[in-house]
């Protein structure tokens, strides 16, 4: 098994017999792999997805106590109150793809690949059941696609606040391409936008290769520069 598919490679008992058998005694379940109920478990209660290690002799997943993301987990709630289906909501797929938009203006379907564990084709599809399902829509590139109004709407109830496309990342290139250096700090103070979202939205733009760390600054923290990408 792939460590990049863990989340999406069927279980094969080495012992298929004796795993029917327990299965009609209810004493096991062979309908998931075992590691997707690993992340649904810690993403519906609001906690990081687990870590996984791989070595040539071993497998190790490691969960973190780390703070819960309260507003994700009144989402969730918020969101079936809609109306939208419990199966959906918690969906593990949908939950990949709800935590990356609570903290990011957009998904790409490469991005939601990478998340979902899946070929980029099977991705786009996952999202576009996201979208029937009223969660979703795509946005102006055919790659990428942001939170629907009814899901938007669903966060801010609860006090949370997810980025919008476009605003924050269309003064970040603006800066970039005049030959500025753009910081979390100057971006937060020219658009108004707290510190999370610029991040997510920085964290963005470098994912799909639009800008970069200045090399001759900062590598890490809040003074980190940014450039654009040539």
């Amino acid at each position: 098994m792939r460590e990049d598919r863990l989340l999406s490679t069927p279980s094969r008992p080495r012992n298929v017999t004796l795993m029917r058998a327990l299965h009609r005694l209810g004493l096991a379940e062979d309908t998931s792999r075992g590691f997707d109920r690993m992340w649904v478990s810690m993403l519906t209660r609001g906690r990081p997805a687990p870590a996984v290690d791989v070595d040539p002799f071993s497998v190790t997943v490691t969960f973190t106590a780390d703070r819960v993301d309260g507003d994700f987990v009144r989402w969730l709630y918020a969101l079936e109150d809609s109306g939208v289906p419990g199966d959906v909501v918690r969906a593990l797929n949908t939950l990949l793809s709800l935590r990356h938009l609570e903290s990011a203006p957009t998904i790409t379907t490469a991005k939601a690949s990478s998340l979902m564990q899946i070929g980029e084709d099977e991705a786009r599809a996952q999202l576009g059941w996201l979208a029937s399902a009223g969660l979703s829509t795509e946005s102006t590139s055919v790659r990428e696609w942001q939170l629907a109004e009814k899901a938007r709407e669903a966060l801010s109830g609860v006090g949370g606040n997810a980025p919008l496309a476009g605003a924050v990342e269309q003064w970040i290139l603006s800066a970039v391409e005049s030959g500025a250096t753009v910081t979390n700090r100057s971006a937060s103070q020219a658009t108004g936008a707290d510190s999370r979202t610029v991040t997510a939205t920085l964290r963005y733009l470098s994912d799909t290769h639009r800008i970069q760390k200045d090399p001759e600054g900062p590598s890490r923290g809040p003074t980190v520069r940014w450039i654009s990408r040539r």
